[in-house]
């Protein structure tokens, strides 16, 4: 696995006008919790997958090869589920981590060629702190 970036702000070039083939979600499968902690995406033409997170209130961005995604797909302690809804060949204008206004914590959006975008967030509950994943448009 190679670590593009890690940081509070920074836009993934690489995947900018690619089309998205799928899109999964790991939680931690023993948890009560159904919040994803990571997120792999693979596209049309592209070999790999990216994957991405948020953690000590920074974004990460990292490439995987087929094998190693396999390994956290197989692993028991994993619970993944694709959260694709119906965005399969839909093209990737850009992906930005960046500090939203009035947040502490680093977010990443990824913003289709329809307007629809993926965005996740790190949510400050009093003592709890989750990863929040959603579609917008």
């Amino acid at each position: 696995m190679g670590r593009l970036y890690q940081d509070y702000e920074f836009i993934v070039d690489a995947v900018a006008g690619l089309r998205l083939k799928r899109l999964i979600a790991v939680s931690d499968a023993d948890s009560d919790s159904s919040h994803p902690f990571i997120f792999y995406a693979k596209f049309f033409g592209a070999t790999g997958w990216h994957r991405f997170f948020l953690d000590i209130s920074a974004a990460f961005w990292d490439r995987a090869t087929d094998d190693d995604v396999a390994e956290d797909f197989q692993d028991d302690s994993y619970k993944c589920e694709s959260i694709l809804e119906d965005r399969s060949g839909a093209v990737v204008t850009s992906a930005v981590a960046y500090v939203p206004d009035g947040e502490e914590c680093a977010g990443i959006d990824i913003v289709f060629d329809d307007g629809r975008s993926f965005i996740i967030r790190c949510i400050h509950d009093g003592d709890d702190h989750y990863t929040e994943a959603k579609w917008n448009g």
